[in-house]
């Protein structure tokens, strides 16, 4: 039985006040495959960008496939017989159709992007996370909005080389989600619990100003001892980490962002813009312009049709 088969006889509505809505507004594109491929490819059932400016409440009984639903403005409300989820902007859930649920608008109008998955490849990320799965929030810098959009650019007709794209996209975005809702590995013992809390620092409030000295004397160790023991942990002196982990904020934010160079420098925590611009090429032979420019370059060409 193919997916939409199963999708209509799988979905009721409950009839609401002033309620239109058909469930086909939930698939707005139905994607094929043009040529035969690997079944353990993740894919793309159908689904796309939804505008919904009336109410609805949908019923599905047991299917296979996975929603994944990100919402862009407004809400809405997941419920199943273990939780309810609300899903609001920038938030979005990751649902295994295999459990009955209902679907219905709460906020709106409520603009969100769907998509039903499924492939064989699915196990190996199912298995990492326990059902179910809570809802996740996004920062507005991050990579999984690069790739939604690629998802969002796969044709109805989709070709073999589509379907790369398509199945790097999701693998990415699954695994950004399982890593948000796995419980960190909790830091080796050996790891004094200092260096934990200036390294926390770093990958947390990286806008802030840091020095050596400053350090110093918040933790109250021996600015010489820190940047010792830091590299010894870490591997590379703790101001080095610091750069280079705003150096890779900066890389998504140039991706996934307009914000210009200015803004950008002065978001991640330089003050200088030109001090920001070396450190950059420094670290990728590139200017944050010319990185931009090259890697937009590479994604176009990703998406044009194979001569």
């Amino acid at each position: 039985m193919d997916f939409i088969t199963q999708f209509h006889q799988s979905v009721s509505g409950r009839k609401m006040i002033n309620m239109k809505a058909e469930p086909d507004i939930l698939i707005p594109n139905i994607y094929t495959c043009q040529s035969t491929i690997q079944t353990n490819l993740l894919k793309l059932l159908a689904g796309g960008t939804c505008p919904i400016d009336y109410p609805f409440s949908f019923s599905f009984s047991p299917f296979t496939g996975f929603l994944f639903l990100y919402t862009l403005s407004g809400s809405g409300k997941l419920n199943c017989e273990h939780f309810s989820a609300i899903m609001t902007e920038q938030t979005g859930i990751l649902f295994d159709c295999t459990h009955s649920f209902t679907l219905q608008t709460a906020v709106l109008p409520w603009k969100f992007k769907l998509f039903f998955i499924n492939g064989n490849d699915w196990d190996s990320y199912h298995a990492l996370s326990p059902y179910p799965i809570k809802p996740f929030s996004i920062p507005v810098h991050s990579a999984f909005h690069q790739n939604l959009s690629k998802l969002s650019g796969i044709p109805n007709q989709y070709s073999d080389y589509d379907a790369i794209i398509m199945h790097k996209a999701l693998t990415d975005i699954l695994c950004d989600l399982y890593l948000a809702n796995i419980p960190a590995p909790t830091p080796s013992s050996s790891i004094p619990e200092y260096l934990v809390e200036m390294k926390n620092q770093f990958d947390y409030h990286y806008q802030m100003k840091f020095s050596l000295s400053s350090l110093e004397n918040t933790l109250k160790i021996n600015k010489y001892r820190l940047c010792r023991e830091f590299s010894k942990f870490y591997g590379m002196p703790p101001l080095q980490y610091l750069n280079q982990k705003r150096i890779e904020i900066a890389k998504e934010m140039l991706l996934t962002t307009d914000y210009n160079i200015h803004e950008i420098s002065s978001y991640i925590g330089y003050e200088n813009t030109n001090h920001f611009i070396n450190l950059f090429k420094k670290s990728t032979n590139l200017t944050p312009s010319a990185f931009k420019q090259t890697v937009s370059v590479e994604q176009s060409a990703l998406h044009s049709p194979v001569q």
